[in-house]
């Protein structure tokens, strides 16, 4: 019944493992796609800014990206002067957009493999417990039987001795705390 049990837990651990990974995989594709979003919409406003020049009461000039109020001017900047912004704000964005999608999909190779050796893992896990559960079996068997015997090539009952049985017991403890314990 153990063994059963056991056994038939192991689906579920596996099941739930990967359910965990794809949850956690679901919530870093969201995560990655807003900050591409934001950071897109950040370049594109910055590209686009309006520059206002205003004189307090004090004389001072000011300079600032915000209208203040109806006194501030907005500079007209030629496009002589100064380097063609929106084509570099492209170029740059889309530069940046391509190192941020090769981040993306390293990082997405990346989850694969380490979904893949989660699920290795996983297996070997299970095997190491099927073995250890018929080791356990195997000594459970020889721990109950009043008499254990074989089959000889003459066809004869060849019965086990209380030595063999307790070599035979002993060897098993010895697999089971090789096995079981890793």
């Amino acid at each position: 019944m153990y063994n059963s049990h056991s056994q038939s837990l192991q689906p579920e651990k596996n099941q739930q493992l990967q359910k965990d990974s794809l949850v956690s995989t679901h919530s870093l594709i969201k995560n990655i796609l807003s900050l591409l979003v934001l950071t897109t919409f950040i370049f594109t406003l910055s590209a686009n800014a309006k520059i206002y020049k205003w004189t307090d009461e004090n004389g001072k000039v000011h300079y600032s990206d915000k209208n203040p109020d109806e006194n501030a001017k907005e500079l007209k900047i030629s496009e002589k002067n100064t380097p063609n912004i929106s084509q570099k704000s492209q170029t740059s964005t889309q530069e940046r957009m391509e190192r941020q999608k090769k981040m993306v999909s390293s990082h997405f190779e990346e989850l694969e493999a380490q979904k893949k050796k989660q699920a290795e893992e996983a297996e070997k896990q299970a095997k190491v417990e099927k073995a250890c559960n018929q080791i356990k079996s195997r000594r459970n068997l020889l721990n109950r039987q009043a008499r254990i015997y074989s089959v000889n090539e003459k066809n004869e009952q060849v019965f086990m001795s209380d030595e063999e049985r307790a070599k035979n017991i002993k060897e098993l403890n010895q697999e089971i705390e090789e096995t079981c314990s890793n």
